[in-house]
């Protein structure tokens, strides 16, 4: 991971030939998105660019990870995030996170059990 100050037109992104995350934010929100690209990575290859499947399983599973470790506020603006990706109404967004469930899950899970391994080597 890298920091890039100044990012005119992203926040944060994660490459894919170089497995590599670059941030230009310390929102983290941000880092929970490129994070959550990278593991879905893992489990399925990516296509490049933003494809609407990939930016909401990243942004479902950031607003859930920022949930979990106690960062509010960001709930809306994933919704708002989640239904611009799914060419759907913020009040749908549900719909479309829905039809990603399965990845979201495999995303949580690789990234929730790859922390629970780190915390138990080091306690």
């Amino acid at each position: 991971m890298s920091y890039a100050a100044g990012g005119d037109n992203y926040y944060g992104k994660y490459m894919i030939n170089s497995d590599q995350i670059v941030l230009s934010t310390h929102d983290v929100s941000t880092f929970f998105h490129e994070l959550s690209h990278a593991a879905h990575n893992r489990i399925r290859p990516l296509k490049g660019g933003q494809n609407p499947l990939q930016e909401i399983v990243a942004e479902t599973s950031a607003a859930v990870l920022c949930l979990i470790y106690g960062y509010e506020g960001y709930v809306g603006h994933s919704r708002d995030y989640v239904a611009s990706y799914g060419k759907v109404k913020p009040e749908e967004a549900t719909k479309a996170v829905m039809r990603a469930m399965s990845d979201i899950e495999k995303v949580l899970e690789m990234i929730l059990s790859t922390t629970k391994q780190t915390e138990s080597r080091t306690a």
